[in-house]
């Protein structure tokens, strides 16, 4: 498969990784959300899975119920528990 296909086993290389390290899930909503979400994309994370809005969005499980008014709130999540809201950016980080 390496020699047919070095870009698929890669990806293949990837996915299992991923597999065995688990997910986690940043739902990140509030005004500042693109910024956030900008910033975090900013540095490779694999593992990662990021989405935001700015406005409330009950569309989307990870981000349902979490809008506060005039807040920026991110929510760091892994096998759908999320740890406690933090409201800056920086302290994402050190969640991950």
């Amino acid at each position: 498969l390496i020699e047919a296909a070095p870009s698929a086993a890669g990806h293949l290389l990837a996915v299992l990784t991923a597999a065995r390290q688990g997910c986690q899930e940043v739902a990140i909503i509030g005004p500042d959300a693109p910024d956030w979400a900008r910033r975090l994309s900013q540095t490779y994370r694999p593992n990662v899975i990021v989405v935001f809005s700015t406005v409330p969005n009950e569309e989307v499980p990870l981000l349902a119920g979490r809008y506060q008014e005039g807040k920026t709130l991110a929510y760091v999540c892994e096998k759908g528990v999320c740890q406690t809201p933090v409201d800056s950016y920086d302290q994402i980080l050190p969640l991950l």
